[in-house]
């Protein structure tokens, strides 16, 4: 699908919608190209409002959509930036869903953490209720994706809540595959079929949600989910998925992230991909080590 982009630049926006909507279709940028499918997406900036629109021809049937967003002044640029991609992300959503008659399981949510979002409003003071209604009349989740991301989120912040401002988790990678698994695109009907089979069999069973993360490049875009019963919860996996605190890691292949929750700062390293290249350059762990360590010294002034 040929992408035309007028006041902004937003290509990793659009594209995840374009997966969400149009798996089959690839992004094409070239003006020159000669596309029967194609969407012009607009950002618009006037005193008040921050408009975009998006008109989408598909297979010979041509739609818009528009939405629109306030953007405070004082703001910083990444909260700005933030509210300028909703308003673009939207504005495609709602052009798609019109052109293909089809509303994704997750609505026009893109991003790998849903319960991050539904945390954020819930830490705001809204309560479950007030939350599934945005998820509803705002993203249109669907009502199943819509408990499932709030009792994560409720988990979330409950561990959360236990967490210590020094607290850590520690990761150690022993990486013994000889290849890297290629992931498929399975065919969107039977995996959703299989999901919504597992999720009725695993509350059936007393099994609980604690944490989920969306699979961003698979045809459909579902979700992986951690069911446990209470109590029960693996809460590595709500700290790195939800991204409270720093993990460690060591290993080849891993990744040490960064976590200052106070001001909202994440930051990255990354040790060497291979076993004999990790163990043969002992300085990069030791540089990896030390910018770890200069991350949290910055915390504390």
């Amino acid at each position: 699908m040929k992408l035309i982009f007028r006041g902004h630049d937003a290509r990793y926006a659009v594209e995840q919608s374009l997966l969400a909507f149009f798996p089959q279709e690839r992004p094409v940028y070239d003006p020159e190209a000669e596309e029967e499918n194609q969407a012009v997406v607009a950002l618009s900036q006037a005193e008040k409002y921050t408009t975009a629109v998006t008109t989408i021809t598909y297979n010979g049937a041509k739609e818009r959509g528009t939405s629109r967003v306030i953007i405070d002044p004082a703001a910083d640029e990444y909260e700005k930036e933030r509210l300028r991609q909703r308003a673009v992300k939207l504005s495609f959503f709602k052009a798609a869903q019109k052109v293909t008659g089809v509303t994704p399981t997750w609505g026009a949510l893109t991003g790998i953490r849903p319960a991050k979002l539904a945390a954020g409003y819930l830490e705001q003071g809204m309560s479950p209720r007030q939350v599934d209604a945005i998820l509803r009349d705002t993203y249109s989740v669907s009502p199943v994706r819509r408990e499932l991301c709030i009792e994560a989120a409720q988990a979330g912040l409950k561990a959360k809540g236990d967490l210590k401002p020094e607290d850590i988790s520690l990761y150690i990678g022993i990486p013994f595959c000889p290849t890297r698994c290629a992931y498929c695109s399975f065919v969107s009907q039977a995996v959703g079929e299989m999901l919504d089979y597992s999720i009725s069999a695993l509350r059936g069973a007393n099994f609980h949600p604690y944490y989920l993360y969306r699979q961003k490049y698979m045809s459909g875009s579902f979700e992986n989910i951690g069911w446990c019963i209470s109590g029960a919860e693996g809460l590595y996996n709500i700290y790195i998925m939800e991204e409270l605190h720093s993990i460690l890691s060591l290993g080849a292949g891993g990744s040490t992230k960064m976590v200052d929750p106070a001001a909202g700062r994440i930051e990255r390293v990354f040790h060497a991909k291979y076993p004999n290249e990790y163990i043969i350059r002992p300085e990069k762990i030791q540089q990896n080590l030390e910018e770890f360590s200069a991350f949290y010294r910055s915390m504390k002034k």
